[in-house]
């Protein structure tokens, strides 16, 4: 009786790794950003530098929305690199990229401005 109650202990312990397993694979899918076509084809591995940036490896910086085409944009630092992501209002991917010439927030503030996006 008592190796029949390990067993089945045992089985119990298993089914809540693999539950745990599972909810951690859902969660970082649920994180992952993955560059579109656009994005890959215009911004070559900026794109995908971006997409790591935007998928926990860089810090957000600021969002800011365009009230002319509805869309947002994400910005994000990572090794002193800015990376900018825009979505549409529906969160589907417009674009993501690295604007390695900007030195500091306040450009890409005024990068985002100069393309109709309002800042917070």
């Amino acid at each position: 009786m008592r190796c029949a109650n390990l067993q089945n202990n045992q089985s119990q312990v298993n089914l809540i790794i693999v539950a745990g397993f599972l909810i951690l694979a859902a969660i970082l899918a649920a994180q992952l950003v993955i560059p579109n076509g656009h994005a890959l084809e215009k911004h070559g591995i900026a794109a995908s530098d971006a997409a790591f940036c935007f998928s926990g490896g860089g810090e957000l910086q600021l969002l800011a929305n365009n009230p002319n085409n509805g869309r947002c944009a994400s910005v994000a630092k990572m090794l002193e690199k800015f990376y900018i992501r825009i979505q549409e209002a529906n969160g589907d991917e417009v674009t993501m990229f690295c604007k390695d010439k900007f030195d500091c927030i306040e450009q890409v503030k005024r990068y985002l401005t100069n393309r109709g996006y309002q800042l917070p």
